[in-house]
């Protein structure tokens, strides 16, 4: 498939995807919120999330899982936590530690695009992430085998390629609402898949075919 083909079909599908979220969160707010509770539960049964000692996390936007109930579980669980923040007059981004000792929501401001990010002030994670780490990454849509529609900025497949380079290693999982699974996505080379995609109380392992981890929650 050509490339513009499949930036085409990825334009098509965010266009749908986005309208299936809105639409989800309109009619259901109360069940959006259970399953970001769900979510935060169900990482406390997942291998991967139990021997990560960083994690590296989102923070929600309003037509987004809200991540704040997964970010309070990482600190009070006592792993490292860190969230992004894209840099000023580029299009990368970087990771910022957080604080374990303060509150998540006073060391976030309002940075690109309305986005909540780390204050600059805060010591940013190198590109060499040596320790065992996992990334909880947003995405408009998933697929059982770890395919990602991102939002077609670029700022996770070039932060990840940047890591990679400087020879990081981390474990890849997908945060969402359970409507935001998808049979296909278009995927072109430097697409990065995440080895698992996390909704409300299942998780998937994408790695074992799609296989399903219930919590027993």
């Amino acid at each position: 498939m050509e490339f513009s083909e499949i930036q085409e079909q990825k334009r098509t599908l965010r266009t749908a995807m986005r309208s299936t979220v809105k639409d989800f969160m309109a009619r259901e707010p109360e069940h959006a919120r259970h399953l970001a509770e769900l979510s935060a539960d169900c990482l406390t049964d997942i291998p991967v999330y139990r021997s990560a000692g960083l994690v590296l996390a989102f923070v929600s936007l309003p037509q987004e899982i809200d991540t704040m109930p997964v970010l309070e579980r990482v600190r009070a669980d006592g792993k490292l936590l860190a969230v992004p923040r894209i840099i000023p007059d580029t299009d990368e981004m970087e990771f910022y530690y957080l604080d374990g000792t303060r509150p998540v929501t006073a060391q976030l401001a309002h940075g690109a695009f309305g986005i909540r990010e780390p204050l600059p002030q805060l010591p940013a994670v190198g590109m060499t992430v040596s320790e065992p780490a996992l990334m909880i990454m947003p995405g408009l849509a998933f697929t059982a085998d770890g395919r990602r529609l991102g939002k077609g900025r670029g700022y996770y497949d070039r932060w990840l390629s940047r890591t990679a380079a400087a020879g990081g290693m981390l474990k890849l999982m997908g945060l969402c609402f359970p409507c935001q699974l998808v049979p296909h996505i278009p995927c072109a080379a430097h697409d990065v898949r995440a080895q698992y995609v996390l909704c409300g109380s299942s998780c998937m392992d994408c790695a074992g075919s799609g296989q399903r981890r219930e919590s027993a929650e």
